[in-house]
């Protein structure tokens, strides 16, 4: 499912994989309804948040997936 998630960025932060080595991406986006929003974002996507400031209003197109480990996957859309 595509949705579009509204808030302000947080920041962004990477994390390598102890079981593959691969570096994986992802955004915070804080919510109006006082939840922060954690987003997976593809490595092809990253260098443009960086010009993004901090706290600054976002309306992102983002795709909802269930997942079977984590629950709810939200991926940025490219």
């Amino acid at each position: 499912m595509i949705v579009e998630l509204k808030g302000n960025f947080l920041g962004t932060r990477s994390t390598v994989s102890k079981s593959n080595g691969n570096t994986y991406y992802a955004a915070d986006v804080y919510c109006e309804d006082g939840d922060t929003v954690r987003v997976s974002v593809p490595a092809t996507l990253v260098e443009s948040l960086n010009g993004v400031k901090k706290f600054s209003d976002v309306c992102w197109r983002v795709t909802v997936r269930n997942h079977p480990e984590y629950g709810m996957r939200i991926t940025l859309c490219e």
